[in-house]
């Protein structure tokens, strides 16, 4: 009905008038709040049948570790240590409580769900060779780790992110098949919203994941359209004229969200 309220604290869905009943892969799809709560909750119910906040962090936590979101990505420069949320269980499950993560680790996170499950310590350089080209280091991908699930599992998760994608009218004449999900995180309500977009692509057999993220970008849109400028340049999809214009590509959403 567009609001969670099984809590003492009640928490609305970005539609007011609530999705109905949703799946999975519809969850995504929708990106509703209300579905992702209710998943915490009933990842919060102890043996006695009550909500207990401490275990639905615990449940959240320990998939967020699997997906070494609790581990820096490996990067070759300076990189802040993330952290899985510590506070308010329900929040944390659309991305409110206190987890910190930077651009280049959901980035990794974006891989691991692109591969369906390979965990990679990732890199900026290629390799290294001497003044005559000789070879002195390759950074070939090290294997982290596995994240085993089911194939119907990654298929709905995998699905779920092409629908995201395939509601995007800014997408509709792209020549690729993109997978992804946006998302808008709240800091106050007398600031712009940060603008955050995770994806792939091609959805039927990745080549790239990114993450893209616009510290007050007021709308997750424009993070989106800044992933599908750079999906166009590495892809050669357009001419680099057109892409590389000086401006930045935006829905035009520009107004504080106060409610």
């Amino acid at each position: 009905n567009g609001v969670f309220d099984l809590t003492e604290t009640p928490l609305g869905c970005w539609n007011p008038y609530g999705h109905k009943n949703l799946n999975v892969h519809e969850g995504i799809k929708e990106s509703c709040n209300v579905f992702f709560c209710n998943v915490a909750y009933n990842l919060g119910i102890d043996e006695e049948g009550n909500f207990r906040d401490s275990i639905a962090l615990e449940q959240l936590q320990k998939y967020a570790d699997l997906f070494e979101l609790d581990e820096k990505s490996g990067i070759e420069i300076s990189e802040a240590q993330p952290q899985v949320t510590q506070n308010y269980g329900i929040q944390s499950s659309i991305g409110q409580g206190t987890h910190l993560y930077t651009t280049t680790q959901l980035a990794r996170y974006a891989a691991i769900l692109a591969n369906r499950g390979t965990a990679y310590k990732i890199s900026i350089l290629d390799k290294t060779t001497d003044s005559q080209g000789n070879l002195i280091k390759d950074y070939s991908p090290e294997i982290l780790s596995t994240v085993n699930l089911s194939t119907s599992i990654w298929n709905i998760i995998q699905d779920g992110m092409r629908s995201v994608i395939e509601e995007k009218s800014a997408f509709d004449k792209l020549e690729l098949n993109v997978s992804g999900k946006t998302g808008t995180a709240q800091e106050s309500k007398t600031s712009p919203d940060h603008a955050v977009f995770v994806s792939y692509a091609p959805s039927e057999a990745p080549e790239i994941a990114m993450a893209v993220r616009i510290a007050n970008g007021y709308s997750s849109t424009n993070a989106l359209l800044t992933g599908k400028d750079i999906y166009q340049y590495y892809f050669k999809l357009a001419d680099e004229s057109d892409i590389i214009s000086g401006y930045a590509t935006s829905d035009g959403v520009t107004s504080v969200q106060t409610d």
